[in-house]
């Protein structure tokens, strides 16, 4: 008795997903019960089929295998008595000992496989209440299910296991390619095959498209079908068969996921797909959504059990990519421009916020002007202490970004030069310099069409720092002279002594020492003014540089220990580290060798604690100094290769420093 579909004909890789399949479904042990779940044409059913081909000779009383039309767009769901008849009929019971109630049939059917090694297979199930009556009975029965939902009530209840199903692989998808479109049209443009396999975001339904495509039009190059598809517009559309009725057109197949949703997971599929980036976090589900984090994570959860949704991490989800641009179509069409828009205002303002308090708690210094509007209940939520706002950033800052642009494109223009000014000390600390760019031109973009001043010049402040830790000295000091010269007519003396601190820095890497000791003493000025500790100590570290620069390493021991009681006040570790390691390399200048190795290794060690990177490589460019003083020159040399390698990492001008120093030895 064998009841299953042809195989597949073109199954390629899914390896992995495989012998998943065959740990859970291995005789022995009692009744074995796996769903597969994944999102519409991610491929399940030609992996449960290709499976059950397999493995049929495991199972010497046959295989039975029902098409359940659970998410069929143009048939209605087959019921679990109409499935129960046409197995038990497979069991040879005649149709005039049928029972008449699928309760019945049920018991039935339990009791026909009590003692039987059958393979039961259920594709395409909608619900558990489909399925559960079709569970066979025996010792030596498996059943494998397939749904576009995660079924978790029937896995928890019934001693199951869940097998989620994404995207292929690029490497299997390109194989799908090949065989969908022949291997002689993708082999002679590798390059271009690879893009089209890019292009369908790895869904094989999106791939056999594509392959079809290829394969009606013999004349055309795969080159010339790939600019093609880029140039026609819609994704969806170039990935459509044009045949609804077969199930290959992906908007049918997307849309057939969502129509059993509830009223509100459905707004929340489309109200979704307007978080930009990659990532969709919990608590910006919230403000888009206008519900508290406890609603919002209920709705989020019925789309992930729905497979529409996966999550990544701590609540955090993405869309698959193609879902993603369905989505967005779909809100465009059901939801009006105001509502759109309102949710828009909400998922920024809730940004802005978050960013600022996170930013705070990496460095804790006073924001001004960074909250033009009031908090709202689901302006909660966000990284509560250093090292969690560290997390958060790390993991956020791409599309942290990508609001920024948002908000430009929505005209919130305060909005989005606001939040790339807040990550300016996230972006000074991990120097992922080519963001910090990014985002300051999509800065300034922004405070020019607001017509702020002070946002301009403080999107400049910030150009200028970056500008100046790449060792671009022209560009920085354009950009924090034009800054310091706006701060100072709008007397906004705090925001000068921020950018004063870089320029008086930039004065002393170009040689000009006394130049920067006048801007490091204005500098210090500016924050007494404002009764600022961070500033303080800010200033007073710069101007422990200069005196270190200019021959005064006494005079900077005394500069730079205040500074560290500044830090310290002000709660800022990592300012306090820095002036230890400042201060090590002064008592290095007046012979104290004891004293600086100290210094250094207390910097060098809540360098590391705080995950910069940076800072520690610098540290140890200065103990492998100390060591090669000290007549260690294997210690120096270990110390430089480390910093070197860090460096090199981060794609940072000192690397050219600690390749000299190794290069002396």
């Amino acid at each position: 008795m064998r009841h299953l579909p042809p195989r597949p004909g073109r199954f390629v890789g899914r390896e992995g997903a495989l012998a998943t399949l065959r740990e859970i479904l291995a005789p022995g042990g009692g009744a074995r019960l796996c769903v597969v779940a994944g999102s519409g044409g991610v491929g399940k059913t030609t992996l449960a089929l290709e499976w059950a081909h397999r493995s049929v000779k495991e199972f010497p009383d046959g295989c039975l295998h029902a098409e359940m039309r659970g998410f069929n767009p143009t048939a209605a769901p087959l019921a679990a008595g109409e499935a129960l008849y046409d197995f038990l009929v497979a069991l040879d019971v005649a149709p005039d000992r049928m029972p008449h109630t699928v309760t019945a049939r049920a018991a039935l059917f339990r009791a026909l496989t009590e003692d039987r090694r059958l393979l039961v297979v259920l594709d395409d199930v909608r619900c558990t209440e489909q399925a559960l009556p079709l569970l066979p009975s025996g010792p030596g029965c498996a059943t494998l299910i397939t749904s576009r939902r995660r079924l978790d009530t029937l896995v928890v209840r019934h001693a199951g296991r869940p097998l989620l199903l994404g995207p292929m692989s690029h490497e299997d998808a390109r194989k799908l390619l090949d065989a969908c479109a022949g291997f002689s049209r993708t082999g002679a443009e590798p390059a271009a095959a690879d893009e089209l396999v890019r292009y369908c975001a790895r869904l094989p339904l999106a791939v056999a498209v594509i392959g079809n495509r290829v394969v009606s039009s013999p004349q055309m190059p795969l080159h010339e079908l790939l600019e093609r598809v880029r140039d026609g517009g819609n994704r969806l559309d170039m990935l459509s068969s044009g045949l609804p009725e077969i199930g290959v057109d992906l908007r049918t197949v997307f849309r057939a996921s969502i129509e059993e949703l509830s009223a509100q997971a459905r707004e929340a599929f489309c109200l979704l797909s307007l978080c930009p980036g990659s990532h969709i976090d919990l608590q910006a589900a919230g403000a888009l959504l206008n519900r508290s984090p406890r609603q919002a994570a209920e709705l989020l959860a019925e789309l992930t059990a729905n497979t529409l949704l996966s999550e990544v991490g701590s609540g955090r989800y993405r869309f698959h990519d193609l879902l993603g641009e369905f989505a967005r179509e779909l809100a465009a069409e059901v939801m009006t421009t105001g509502e759109l828009e309102a949710a828009h205002l909400r998922l920024l303002r809730w940004t802005l916020h978050a960013v600022c308090g996170a930013s705070t708690l990496i460095a804790p210094r006073p924001l001004r002007d960074f909250f033009p509007a009031q908090p709202t209940p689901w302006s909660t939520g966000g990284p509560t202490d250093r090292r969690g706002a560290a997390r958060w950033l790390a993991t956020r800052q791409h599309s942290l970004v990508a609001t920024s642009e948002l908000a430009l494109r929505c005209g919130q223009y305060d909005v989005a030069w606001r939040i790339p000014v807040a990550m300016t000390t996230w972006f000074y600390v991990r120097k992922n310099w080519s963001l910090w760019l990014l985002s300051l031109r999509v800065g300034a973009l922004a405070a020019r069409r607001a017509g702020s001043r002070t946002g301009l010049a403080q999107v400049r402040a910030a150009s200028g720092l970056a500008h100046l830790d790449l060792r671009r000295y022209r560009q920085a000091r354009k950009q924090l002279t034009r800054a310091a010269a706006e701060f100072q007519q709008l007397g906004e003396y705090w925001q000068l002594g921020t950018v004063l601190v870089p320029l008086g820095d930039l004065y002393l890497r170009t040689g000009r020492p006394a130049q920067a000791l006048h801007t490091f003493e204005s500098a210090r000025r500016a924050y007494e003014r404002t009764d600022d500790h961070w500033g303080a100590a800010w200033a007073l570290s710069a101007l422990g540089r200069v005196l270190m620069a200019t021959g005064s390493p006494g005079k900077a021991i005394d500069v730079l220990q205040r500074a560290m009681g500044f830090w310290r006040k002000s709660g800022y570790t990592r300012g306090e580290a820095d002036a230890m390691m400042q201060l090590g390399q002064a008592q290095l200048a007046v012979g104290s060798t004891r004293d600086a190795q100290r210094f250094m290794d207390k910097a060098d060690s809540v360098f590391q604690s705080l995950g910069d990177s940076f800072r520690h490589a610098q540290t140890l460019v200065w103990i492998g100094r100390l060591r090669d003083g000290a007549g260690d020159t294997a210690g120096a040399s270990e110390a430089w290769r480390t910093a070197l390698k860090v460096f090199e990492g981060l794609d940072a001008p000192e690397a050219a420093e600690c390749s000299r120093l190794l290069g002396s030895r």
